[in-house]
């Protein structure tokens, strides 16, 4: 299955994929590589083998396209709500928007710098704090779908609804338990790259939850060449330590 990593990116049509994907989809399919990846015309291609998922219980391989970008939202017309999806009321609305505030707050990120292209890390330190509010499942950071990017798990939704704070929105502290928070606070005390490398192990684990840690290492090395065996190994360790992801 070939798709774009987010519905609001297409797929260039440039003949230069077909021959790409031959060249990785090939050798993995093969069992050669456990997995591939490559970079092409502001993209980065991420390909792996997904057992017993293809016809006949047979191997397929799983490509993901991401674009090498961070994005602002672009603007948009509000969606009518599906029908029979519950629409929020406007006290829950508000109360949505107090506690991404306490959020931003909470991480040392002013709303102004957020809006700004080059609030860059700002808007990730908040999507990688809010991942793991979703992962420890902290409504209304439940809610958010994200999608891996190239610094790692990352919500459009989640930025847009961020750009949208006024000043004037008065913060609201989530439902947070002690350890949940303390957690957070924990998680937030490391540097950007530390927070990419852990919020893409518990991503990682969190869609194949039965891969043991070398072939979690494996996939995200294909996209993250950079990330050293020891210093995953690390902070894979104390992932499992905090009770994060789960012990194997």
């Amino acid at each position: 299955m070939v798709r774009p990593a987010s519905k609001e990116h297409k797929i260039p049509e440039d003949p230069r994929w077909k021959l790409l994907l031959d060249d990785l989809v090939a050798p993995v399919l093969r069992g050669d590589l456990i997995g591939a990846s490559a970079t092409i015309g502001g993209y980065h291609v991420q390909v792996y083998r997904v057992r017993g998922k293809g016809w006949g219980g047979r191997d397929c391989a799983r490509v993901d396209i991401t674009p090498l970008s961070f994005p602002l939202p672009s603007p948009r017309k509000e969606r009518t709500p599906m029908r029979g999806r519950k629409v929020p009321t406007e006290r829950e609305a508000r109360r949505a928007k107090g506690e991404l505030r306490w959020l931003a707050d909470f991480v040392g990120a002013p709303l102004k710098r957020i809006k700004e292209e080059g609030g860059l890390g700002e808007r990730l330190r908040l999507q990688k704090a809010a991942f793991l509010l979703k992962h420890l499942g902290v409504a209304p950071f439940a809610s958010y779908h994200f999608e891996s990017y190239l610094h790692g798990p990352y919500s459009s939704a989640l930025t847009r609804d961020l750009c949208r704070l006024e000043e004037d929105t008065k913060p609201a502290k989530p439902n947070l338990d002690r350890r949940e928070e303390k957690l957070l606070r924990w998680f937030l005390n490391h540097d950007d790259r530390w927070l990419e490398i852990a919020s893409s192990i518990i991503s990682l684990r969190e869609r194949y939850p039965d891969a043991p840690e070398n072939e979690i290492y494996s996939i995200l090395k294909m996209s993250k060449p950079w990330v050293e065996r020891g210093r995953f190994s690390r902070i894979y360790q104390r992932l499992e330590g905090r009770g994060i992801i789960p012990c194997q």
